[in-house]
């Protein structure tokens, strides 16, 4: 990795001292106090960003996320293009690259490494670590310097009361525009973003009881497979998706994601050493040694998975996301798949990590997705007053709900989305919208107004839960239900935020220790290792890093 920064750097100093000789776009590219500039704003009132300078039209390269379907030529980005022109005062050009989500964290890190970067780039799969890591190190503008010429982001990050804490540095730097929720008083919720999805028929039609629990399914699972019904009835959906982050949560501990670190509810802890994974690891390796998950599973995507749908090969989805079941309902009517909350394991089975509490307030930033704006571009104004107006109240309204009279109407003062709900996802990505989960408009992560995914998913979903087979509200059910019992402890974790140097350590410490875990969690799931050996693999994943100096990192920063 220190060959990685030392590159980027050279090649960021390279890039800046050729970038003064050159003209800016059209407006100056220079940073200014964030002490100028006003911003008004309560509720959802509109807040107008200033137009840069009239002249030449706006022109900007953009690296962002493709979920499926892109965006271009759909109704709402046409109608956004056109909005941005009318609100900057100039024509805009915007030339895109679109990276598949399976892809794009290993792309991110290629492109951050070589040091040329778009004007703009979306940040996605990655812990927002390395959004201070690399804007520290030069190769992202920081936006604090730019706030008087963001009002809409600056009054969106007023009404916030954790964004200090949540997406800027210890040292006040703000080095992205963040992913915001705008969670309208009175519907934040309880969710299960993600559930287990099994297909019914098939249980009823070889007498088999929808599971609940890690040991139900691998039971089920094996008579499916034994009763010739799939040759592997547990799959994979989507990449994002895996199996594995379901068996971990079930026995209260967690893998690589974020770095492998997660709160355990009184302090932030390692999943890859903790006893508890070595558990997962046995239950995921019983799946795959006994052939009731696909040998290959680790790097099926998104199609190989609807594949598996259609062709009615997927029996059990451990991981996926709530409103499929609701869409396959009426995709696959006969199919009659179910959601059920995360299974549950025998040791945790008192206290499961099934649900959480999706918002906290009504203003919200999530530092797991941003757009960065390149400290190399020409074009640095121009970049920061097009996504100012991202967090624009209209513009909010068009990404998300779409055209009024068409995509949605408003009654009594209320907004109606016309498009139905989670089986319409197919018109919603017609036009562009969010809701669909597979077509954006706009560059990703577009703020996210949170009633419409209350009001527009809201369809009745199949539902099994304590032994009854429901047929109710995804949201509603989730905050029904929700209880400190059942809710992950990240649900309270502390916010923290680590200076530069912190992360760098954090990082030095955890990358061998984080590529070691990763290598030898495939070889206990594949059996290629023997869990007699894991006294020795942990003495050997503790050589590779002090793990316990870089919790130490994160847990010295918990408010006492």
């Amino acid at each position: 990795m220190g060959k990685h920064f030392k590159k980027a750097a050279a090649l960021l100093a390279a890039c800046l001292s050729a970038s003064m000789l050159l003209a800016a776009c059209s407006s100056g590219g220079g940073p200014t106090s964030s002490a100028g500039g006003s911003s008004t704003g309560g509720g959802t009132g509109s807040t107008t960003s200033t137009p840069a300078a009239s002249g030449e039209k706006i022109s900007l390269k953009v690296t962002t996320v493709n979920f499926g379907e892109s965006p271009e030529g759909t109704k709402i980005q046409d109608a956004w293009m056109a909005m941005m022109k009318d609100k900057l005062g100039r024509d805009v050009e915007i030339k895109y690259e679109f990276i598949n989500s399976g892809d794009y964290k290993e792309k991110l890190q290629v492109i951050n490494a070589g040091g040329d970067l778009p004007d703009v780039l979306t940040y996605f799969g990655v812990p927002k670590a390395d959004v201070d890591k690399y804007g520290a190190m030069g190769l992202y503008i920081n936006v604090a310097d730019y706030l008087d010429k963001a009002p809409n982001y600056k009054a969106a990050l007023e009404k916030d009361p954790n964004a200090k804490t949540s997406i800027y540095t210890p040292s006040g730097e703000l080095y992205g525009f963040f992913n915001l929720s705008y969670v309208p008083s009175g519907s934040a919720h309880g969710a299960a973003s993600t559930m287990m999805a099994v297909k019914n028929r098939v249980l009823k039609e070889n007498n088999l009881s929808i599971p609940t629990t890690l040991d139900e399914m691998y039971e089920v699972a094996k008579a499916l497979k034994e009763a010739g019904v799939s040759n592997y009835p547990i799959i994979q959906h989507e990449e994002w998706q895996n199996p594995e982050d379901v068996v971990f949560r079930a026995y209260h501990t967690s893998a690589n994601n974020s770095l492998g670190k997660f709160w355990n509810g009184e302090a932030y802890a390692y999943g890859p050493i903790t006893e508890d994974y070595k558990l997962a690891l046995q239950y995921l390796n019983k799946l795959y040694t006994e052939g009731l998950i696909s040998p290959d599973y680790f790097t099926h995507t998104v199609d190989n998975g609807n594949a598996a749908i259609a062709d009615g090969s997927a029996c059990i989805i451990p991981s996926s996301w709530e409103g499929y079941p609701a869409q396959w309902s009426v995709q696959y009517p006969e199919d009659e798949w179910v959601a059920v909350p995360n299974p549950t394991s025998d040791k945790y089975a008192d206290s499961p990590w099934q649900f959480e509490n999706e918002f906290h307030s009504e203003w919200e930033f999530n530092p797991g997705y941003s757009m960065i704006v390149s400290a190399q571009s020409k074009c640095i104004d121009d970049a920061v007053a097009l996504l100012d107006l991202q967090y624009d109240p209209d513009v909010i309204e068009l990404l998300n709900w779409g055209i009024e009279g068409e995509t949605f109407q408003i009654t009594d003062g209320k907004k109606e989305f016309l498009l139905g709900g989670t089986e319409n996802r197919d018109a919603a990505k017609g036009y562009g919208l969010p809701l669909s989960g597979d077509c954006r408009a706009g560059i990703f992560p577009q703020p996210q107004d949170m009633e419409l995914w209350r009001i527009g998913s809201a369809s009745d979903s199949p539902i099994f839960y304590n032994g009854e087979l429901l047929n109710e509200k995804l949201v509603g059910f989730s905050s029904r239900v929700i209880s400190p019992e059942n809710t992950v402890p990240s649900d309270s974790a502390p916010k923290i935020s680590l200076t530069s140097e912190e992360n760098e350590e954090y990082s030095n410490i955890m990358t061998p220790v984080e590529t070691y875990a990763k290598e030898q969690k495939v070889k206990f799931i594949k059996g290629e290792r023997s869990f007699d050996e894991w006294d020795q693999y942990i003495e050997e994943i503790n050589k590779m890093g002090d793990i316990q100096a870089a919790l130490k990192i994160l847990n010295d920063k918990v408010p006492a």
